[in-house]
């Protein structure tokens, strides 16, 4: 089963000053050492202060990384 590990947090701010995004940073390699992926992925302040700890941040990174994974070249990816 592939881990993935969640190594940092960036919080981005709208020009009010309120946070408007939080970018998870996570890296990840399977039990064999073949696949090894790391980045960031954006997630909501909802879901950011929804998640309950570093396994439910995880979580969510291995769903959107599925979702993006899944995606045809004709859905445009949001920025």
């Amino acid at each position: 089963m592939i881990k993935i590990r969640i190594t940092g947090t960036v919080f981005r701010y709208d020009e009010s000053g309120t946070m408007s995004i939080v970018e998870l940073t996570y890296s990840t390699t399977d039990p064999k050492q073949q696949i090894y992926a790391n980045g960031q992925i954006p997630i909501t302040t909802a879901e950011f202060f929804q998640a309950s700890g570093l396994d439910s941040m995880s979580d969510m990174v291995k769903a959107k990384l599925i979702e993006r994974l899944e995606e045809t070249e004709e859905e445009p990816i949001e920025q």
